[in-house]
């Protein structure tokens, strides 16, 4: 995850301490929900840094990923495929995806994924 971001010339944190190892389809579709969350900030958050946060809650892998970019009001916009894309994906695992944004405060991208298998 922290090499996408090398890729993509602007900041970005990874913080996953702690996290274990899931069934692969869990793995998977978090992986590239992060990775349509991190291109979303790239074409709509403006130049600022990503943060990327993967936490085991006990019960659940849970992910966050967030920028202090532009943000936009959710009420106002119509979300693409991507985002579509995203709940598609973590719901296949029987997750749930939410995103909360407001103009000039950024976008923060929440996916949590109960019972994901740890292994």
């Amino acid at each position: 995850m922290a090499s996408v971001g090398l890729q993509s010339g602007r900041q970005v944190t990874v913080e996953a301490s702690g996290v274990r190892r899931c069934r692969p389809e869990v793995e998977i579709a978090v992986y590239f929900s992060c990775l349509a969350a991190l291109d979303n900030a790239a074409k709509h958050a403006g130049p600022v840094p990503v943060s990327v946060d993967l936490f085991d809650t006990g019960g659940a892998l849970d992910f966050t990923v967030w920028d202090l970019g532009a943000g936009f009001d959710a009420a106002e916009t119509k979300l693409g495929a991507g985002i579509a894309n995203m709940r598609d994906r973590i719901a296949s695992v029987g997750g749930t995806l939410a995103i909360d944004s407001a103009p000039g405060r950024g976008t923060r991208v929440h996916g949590s994924v109960p019972d994901p298998g740890w292994r």
